[in-house]
């Protein structure tokens, strides 16, 4: 099947709506001819020029293939005399062929050529692109490239027609960007631009240089500096590597596409030799050489960093048999750890955990050993870090009771110690962290907290309904820290509301009356109602018939309602009670 612009081949009364598709010649929608053979009748010999008359789809050369099959079916002797002579007098190629093929097929020319590119059998016209280039297929299969993008892994060679079309000429461009190549958006390659690569030029990537030799092998274009395929994505296709080899390929450990310095990503601290102390601050170069060659580069491995006398001399000219990390850190060289061969455990105050780690000037002012050191209490030596707040407890501000010598963090205050305080842990609130409730803000963290009413640490969800006396917001009334449902309200209790329970209502479960209200409602579940008379939550099965009955008044100002007696109400008004007013049934 052709698309045409000039003038018709064939007359087809057949289209179907849907039948319209878009000339990349003019850009334009277009009618196409159907597949039905009987709408294949010649009106006029009409040889199109070979831009204008665009083909997107390539039915017309089975088509022409079968010609004189057709003719002789479908025309009669005369007309098939004037056709013939018609092309005697017209190339035979002009005839058949809907147009020259693109520069890049042009060894295809020619009707015997047809069939490599088109499946002639029974059932329409195939195409078989994918035959010739393979290299489309294999990405297809391996969901690789921009065609899988567009087409999913099952795409096949009638999805190629759809973008390239062929027999519009040597000069007609196979390949049509739209807008155009360099507005093309590059994610759909699988390759996203970013950094420094959004402002290249399609050519600087996108050449026969950037191709590695195994990628060569199946691409079938012969210039490679006109192909989009044979690129990796690994950072060595394109550039060299300027460690040669020395911490591998995967050039993203370390650098961004934004800029190849600073490499943002590299973490020393996740190398076989981390920085720590002082080392941390160290120059790369003083321990990453450069070493000396056509291209000068920096070298990486290869370094030994087994012990301190690998990149530092002994200032002691061996006086010390002990390693240097037996007195000394990464922290200061001055700030001395220990004394080799002195046992701080003999003393009065052994050093256990993070306190083995300190300098000795730390405690021992200029190396000053014989001053006795006050140690009994934790504030001898550190500030108090929570600002007094447990001065006021009967064990006073001693550290050691929610820390140790391990660590500050994590304290050893748990649930069990917080029972011995103003507010013991029960039920949910022990499963509750410490920091929900003591917010986190380093020295000023508060842990002295004296509001522990329910509201100030829970929303209510009643919304304010029980906010007036007696409950007066007391969540406790009602719910327990064990759990918030069921909430342990009885019916002795609801016997104390304004509206007790008696005879049928004493039967009526508590969701029936106090439902679950919709999400734009002001309180999720009611409990509160203004209006508490029986046509508030029961239908009147007497429509209306006792309306004025009902809407007399009693002595307490109340209307009598669904409860109206015989007698005279305050209004002086006789009332008779039926004996079944009050049948009436629940229908919410």
């Amino acid at each position: 099947m052709h698309l045409y612009e000039g003038a018709e081949l064939f007359r087809c009364d057949h289209l179907l709506p849907d039948t319209e598709t878009l000339s990349y010649v003019s850009g334009q929608l277009i009618k196409t001819a159907c597949y039905d053979s009987r709408c294949y009748q010649p009106i006029s010999v009409f040889q199109p020029d070979a831009i204008n008359a665009a083909a997107t789809m390539h039915r017309s050369l089975s088509e022409a293939s079968n010609l004189p099959d057709r003719l002789a079916f479908h025309t009669s002797p005369a007309l098939l005399f004037f056709l013939v002579v018609i092309s005697c007098a017209t190339p035979a190629y002009a005839q058949i062929s809907p147009g020259p093929l693109a520069k890049a097929h042009q060894s295809l020319s020619g009707v015997l050529s047809c069939t490599k590119c088109h499946d002639m059998g029974a059932g329409g016209v195939k195409f078989k692109c994918l035959d010739c280039h393979t290299e489309i297929r294999d990405r297809l299969a391996q969901n690789r490239g921009m065609h899988a993008v567009w087409v999913g892994t099952k795409g096949t060679s009638k999805d190629c027609v759809q973008c390239h079309s062929d027999h519009n000429g040597a000069d007609f461009p196979l390949v049509r960007w739209q807008p155009n190549r360099e507005a093309m958006d590059h994610r759909q390659t699988g390759f996203p631009l970013t950094g420094g690569h959004a402002g290249l030029r399609c050519e600087q990537c996108h050449n026969a240089r950037e191709i590695l030799p195994a990628a060569r092998t199946g691409i079938q274009v012969k210039d490679l500096n006109h192909t989009y395929l044979g690129l990796t994505s690994s950072c060595i296709g394109c550039h060299q590597d300027e460690h040669r080899g020395q911490v591998g390929t995967n050039c993203a450990q370390c650098h961004t596409t934004n800029a190849w310095k600073p490499a943002s990503q590299f973490n020393h601290a996740t190398a076989k030799y981390p920085l720590t102390g002082a080392h941390s601050t160290v120059a790369c170069a003083k321990c990453h050489i450069t070493v000396a060659d056509a291209k000068p580069y920096i070298k990486y491995t290869g370094i030994s960093f087994a012990s301190c006398s690998d990149c530092h001399t002994d200032p002691h000219k061996g006086s010390f048999k002990g390693t240097c990390q037996s007195c000394h850190t990464t922290s200061s060289w001055r700030r001395v750890a220990q004394l080799e061969g002195f046992d701080h455990a003999k003393t009065a105050y052994p050093l256990l955990g993070k306190h083995s780690t300190v300098a000795c000037s730390d405690c021992h002012n200029k190396g000053d050993f014989k001053t006795p050191i006050a140690f009994a209490k934790c504030m001898d030596c550190h500030t108090d870090y929570h600002g007094g707040q447990f001065v006021a407890r009967a064990v006073g501000a001693d550290c050691a009771v929610c820390h140790t010598v391990n660590g500050f963090k994590p304290s050893t205050f748990g649930v069990k110690e917080h029972a011995a305080s103003m507010y013991p842990l029960e039920g949910r609130h022990a499963e509750v962290k410490c920091d929900a409730c003591h917010i986190p803000k380093g020295k000023n963290t508060e842990f002295h907290i004296t509001q522990t009413q329910c509201s100030s640490c829970h929303q209510d969800i009643h919304k304010g309904q029980f906010a007036a006396t007696p409950y007066r917001s007391r969540c406790e009334e009602c719910h327990s820290v064990a759990e918030f449902r069921p909430a342990h309200f009885t019916l002795a209790r609801h016997q104390q509301t304004g509206f007790p329970l008696t005879g049928a209502h004493l039967a009526v479960p508590c969701a029936q009356c106090h439902q679950e209200q919709p999400r734009d409602s002001v309180v999720p579940v009611k409990f509160k109602f203004e209006d508490r008379a029986c046509t508030a939550c029961h239908n009147d099965p007497h429509s209306g018939q006792f309306r004025q009955q009902m809407a007399a008044k009693r002595v307490d100002g109340r209307a009598a309602g669904c409860e109206a007696s015989s007698g005279r109400n305050s209004a002086g008004s006789t009332m008779r009670r039926p004996s079944f007013l009050c049948s009436a049934r629940i229908e919410r």
